[in-house]
């Protein structure tokens, strides 16, 4: 994210038999591509180093950073 973003945010409905409860943020009719002509994000591509060195960062199968 390259410049701050405005969003809508509340809590997220219960729904499909799940419990709802978490926030929701919500972009309104802009897409991310609209971010990204706009200068607020930028794309980027993650290498396979970097994948490695984040996953050595955070083990998502454990939930623990090493």
């Amino acid at each position: 994210m390259l410049k701050p973003i405005e969003v809508d945010a509340g809590r997220a409905t219960p729904w499909f038999n799940q419990p709802g409860g978490g926030i929701r943020y919500d972009l309104g009719v802009r897409t991310v591509q609209d971010l990204i002509n706009s200068g607020h994000l930028r794309p980027f591509t993650t290498s396979d180093e970097i994948k490695k060195r984040l996953y050595h960062t955070f083990n998502p199968a454990t939930g623990l950073n090493s």
